[in-house]
């Protein structure tokens, strides 16, 4: 609303209405400003914080006064500082009137924290650019709690080796690229033979730290690019990309082999434990990953049979 010059005292009357409703007005955005659950910023042109809020300086574990004037690259993690430099660019630019991410920053105390970050950019009447409106949220803990949902997904709870569901994953992936570079791959199926024996003498509890040894010994005996995985009960599967020949796959059956058959010692008593083995390779037993693991659980079948043991889970 504009003052028109007709008359002195409504032009008086209206300049106080209009200086009232401003001071209205910005009394009304610092009190949200001031109050905001989230992380507001007001920043130059130049990325330094001319006005912080509490939330802000509770998110970073700075007083207010402390980040005020601060540079926002100085809590930037330096993964992320390239990417926020070309989006303050492409602000500045008029190419977009805000943008959104998600990102990391450094507390005070070191740690990385992970936010959502929505920054837009002040133009005056002229276009003119002003300063940045910067509102982070700490989205941390949603991402921790995420990690672990995922880890659950793929991983054995017990053993902390992948499951199921990722050996498939990474079966499919390693049968793509042994594909396309002609190579074999191999896939190993471990049943413990009398494990049941193990929780029946010794109890559940201590089964369960023999499994744990036993998966940190397969690790140990197979290559970073090899992927151990414990598909439940004492049933373990070894897949083994990128080999020659059979012969590869001996060599490190071998050692898995003699990793499991070491001795044991739980609660002063001393057990070993030996496997019943199948073996399937990419492509002579099959070409897709339900042919290889029914060709191997089949062969490890046939083996706990020729020595006469039953399959029984070990729990």
């Amino acid at each position: 609303m504009s003052c028109a010059m007709k008359d002195l005292a409504l032009f008086e009357e209206c300049r106080r209405s209009q200086a009232a409703a401003l001071r209205e007005s910005e009394e009304r955005f610092r009190l949200i400003f001031e109050n905001a659950p989230i992380g507001m910023v007001i920043a130059d042109l130049k990325g330094r914080f001319t006005r912080v809020n509490q939330a802000m300086a509770d998110i970073f574990g700075y007083s207010v006064d402390q980040l005020t004037g601060m540079h926002f690259a100085s809590l930037t993690h330096a993964e992320d500082l390239e990417t926020d430099m070309f989006m303050v660019s492409e602000l500045l630019q008029g190419k977009k009137p805000r943008f959104v991410m998600e990102k990391h920053y450094l507390r005070k105390d070191g740690e990385v924290i992970n936010v959502t970050l929505h920054v837009s950019l002040v133009r005056d009447s002229r276009n003119r650019p002003r300063y940045f409106v910067i509102q982070i949220v700490d989205i941390t803990e949603r991402k921790r709690y995420e990690q672990t949902i995922k880890h659950l997904a793929y991983h054995d709870p017990l053993t902390g080796l992948p499951n199921r569901v990722m050996l498939r994953d990474r079966l499919a992936l390693a049968l793509a690229q042994a594909r396309g570079s002609r190579d074999m791959l191999a896939v190993v199926f471990l049943d413990l033979d009398h494990f049941k024996i193990i929780n029946d003498t010794l109890g559940h509890y201590t089964g369960d730290q023999a499994l744990k040894l036993i998966a940190e010994r397969l690790l140990g005996a197979v290559r970073s690019s090899d992927i151990v995985a414990r598909l439940g009960g004492d049933e373990f599967t070894v897949l083994l990309p990128g080999i020659s020949d059979e012969q590869d796959v001996l060599i490190v059956l071998s050692k898995l082999m003699e990793a499991i058959q070491q001795p044991m010692r739980f609660e002063d008593r001393e057990f070993s434990v030996s496997a019943s083995v199948g073996i399937a390779l990419y492509p002579r037993d099959g070409q897709d990953s339900e042919e290889l693991l029914q060709a191997a659980d089949k062969e490890m079948y046939a083996a706990k049979q020729r020595k006469g043991i039953e399959s029984l889970g070990s729990r």
